[in-house]
């Protein structure tokens, strides 16, 4: 007699910010809200993660649990699952549930999400600098560098902590 196959559940080979999503619905609260300061929801490439993890660090603030069900209600509470918006949300919920995602890894899942995210800013702030550099007012060109390094700056910092570099 042969042993049956276990079939995967879930998204096969999820990208990462789904594994963050996933590790946050399993993790103790304490780790959950040691990650969330960090992690912010345009992190994610995701709408309908981004709704999720805003709704979580909602949760994670009033010191909340964060697993599926208080997600979901959270969600629903907010109007978040109405709409094809709320279809993908709830699918997404769905496919971090079912990831495969380890309570474990909610640090090095946040710092890899978070350095996805800022190789993305950086990526972006050269595409502006070359538009602006030829668009925009020679007056406004340094305050906007500042302010875009600034930003950096702290997109680095936020990294920083989540590695424990700080």
């Amino acid at each position: 007699m042969s042993t049956p196959t276990i079939r995967p559940v879930g998204v096969q080979n999820p990208a990462a910010e789904v594994l963050l999503i996933g590790s946050l619905l399993w993790a103790s609260t304490e780790d959950v809200a040691g990650a969330v300061q960090w992690i912010e929801p345009d992190d994610l490439e995701s709408a309908a993660l981004q709704e999720i993890l805003a709704a979580m660090k909602r949760l994670s603030k009033s010191g909340s649990a964060t697993n599926t069900t208080v997600v979901h209600d959270e969600l629903r509470r907010c109007g978040g699952l109405s709409g094809h918006r709320g279809q993908l949300v709830n699918k997404a919920l769905a496919d971090a549930t079912t990831s495969g995602a380890s309570d474990l890894m909610v640090r090095p899942y946040a710092a890899a999400v978070v350095a996805e995210a800022y190789r993305r800013r950086y990526r972006s702030l050269a595409e502006s600098l070359i538009e602006f550099a030829d668009t925009l007012p020679e007056v406004e060109l340094m305050p906007y560098l500042t302010d875009i390094g600034t930003k950096c700056r702290k997109h680095s910092e936020r990294l920083a902590a989540l590695r424990g570099e700080l």
